[in-house]
C-alpha cells in the first residue's frame, strides 16, 4: 500500500498525527490543503506545457500529500483501505451518461449517480468512528 510508504516518511521526520480521527489545528490544515492546491497547480502547469513526466510527478505528489493529510488527521492505513473500498463500491454503482444533456459537465465520458444510488458516507462514518 502506498499509504504505508507515506506513513514511513511521516515517522522518519516525526510529523504529527492525531491520536484518533479528527482535524488538526487550523494552521496545520491550511498548510496541508495549500500543499494539495500546489500539486494541482503543478499538474495544470505540466499539462499546459505538454510535459507528461512533470504531470505524472504532480499526480504522484498529489497522492503523497493526500495520504499524508489523511494520516495527519488520524486516519490509519487500514481505515484508508476500507474507506477506499467503500468509495470504490459506490462508484461502481454509478453509470456512464448516455445523453450528453445528462452530464453536468457536458462530457460524454461523465459518470453519474443513477436514481436510488447510495453514497459511501454511512460506511465511512463507521470506519472513522466505529
Amino acid at each position: 500500500m502506498s499509504i504505508l510508504k507515506v506513513q514511513e516518511f511521516a515517522q522518519k521526520f516525526g510529523l504529527p498525527a492525531e491520536a484518533k480521527p479528527g482535524f488538526a489545528s487550523d494552521v496545520d490544515m491550511k498548510f496541508r490543503i495549500d500543499r494539495l492546491y500546489e500539486e494541482v497547480g503543478e499538474a495544470l502547469d505540466a499539462h499546459a506545457l505538454n510535459d507528461l513526466v512533470a504531470f505524472f510527478d504532480a499526480m504522484l505528489d498529489l497522492a503523497y500529500v493526500t495520504y499524508g493529510t489523511a494520516l495527519r488527521v488520524g486516519i490509519t492505513p487500514e481505515q484508508w483501505e476500507r474507506g477506499f473500498a467503500a468509495v470504490h463500491a459506490a462508484n461502481m454503482a454509478k453509470v456512464k451518461v448516455t445523453d450528453i444533456d445528462d452530464s453536468r459537465f457536458k462530457n460524454v465520458n461523465d459518470i453519474i449517480k443513477p436514481k436510488g444510488w447510495v453514497g459511501p458516507e454511512q460506511e465511512l462514518q463507521k470506519i472513522i468512528y466505529g
